[in-house]
């Protein structure tokens, strides 16, 4: 009869990748991709189910993974960006493989968290030069809340993720006081969208500093109005 972890790593080995055999119980798997791993996971979870009283440790080596292209990192990191939008949250990223999520509530936060492990499984040339690679680093985190004064620290990041919203719509925007922001914007249209941007973000209660907490104002009003 066939050892139990010797049919893990026939499993493996059908698949298309190595298995090295650690101890009667242990094993170590070398995937070549995301889908390998998915389908070993399956076996490996038939096994365990057929043997529930037999200990089976799965450990991952990822040397022969492969990696994917510098445009296809710039187009998962978009994807993340498209699903925490979704839940009223943004991104961003660091150093080309860490990507900070930050959410507005902890439900929201809970989503992303449970969603992210998708991307664990992948790496990714940092530039089209192929000197660096490294698979992505997903932090979520709840930016604010009602009940949550923003620190000094993450009210700055905010501030500067509003320069980004935006820059697209060519609309000026100035800081009055760290708790005070006035939007200047060309058109109806414009101060409409942006209006309807910010309301997720007026009213949010913000740090001035280490000791003072201040609700934050946000007024978006057209050029010619203002001046």
């Amino acid at each position: 009869m066939i050892k139990i972890i010797e049919q893990v790593a026939k499993k493996a080995e059908g698949i298309g990748f190595e298995a090295e055999i650690l101890s009667p119980h242990a094993i170590k798997a070398f995937p070549k991709n995301k889908e390998q791993k998915q389908a070993f996971y399956q076996e490996v979870r038939k096994i365990r189910e057929e043997h529930p009283k037999y200990p089976i440790e799965i450990s991952y080596d990822y040397s022969q993974m492969e990696i994917l292209s510098n445009a296809q990192r710039k187009e998962e990191i978009r994807k993340i960006g498209e699903l925490v939008k979704k839940f009223g949250g943004f991104i961003e990223v660091e150093q080309k493989h860490i990507v900070h999520c930050y959410l507005k509530t902890e439900s929201q936060a809970e989503v992303i968290r449970k969603n992210k492990y998708k991307w664990y499984d992948m790496s990714f040339w940092l530039d089209d030069e192929e000197r660096q690679r490294s698979p992505l680093f997903i932090n979520v985190a709840v930016l604010y809340s009602d009940n949550k004064a923003l620190s000094v620290k993450d009210r700055q990041k905010l501030f500067h993720q509003l320069e980004k919203i935006v820059q697209p719509y060519h609309a000026d925007l100035e800081f009055v006081s760290r708790s005070e922001i006035i939007i200047y914007t060309n058109t109806d249209k414009q101060k409409e969208i942006l209006q309807g941007m910010m309301k997720k973000y007026s009213q949010l209660r913000v740090h001035t500093n280490e000791e003072q907490i201040e609700t934050l104002n946000i007024q978006v009003i057209l050029k010619n109005v203002a001046h």
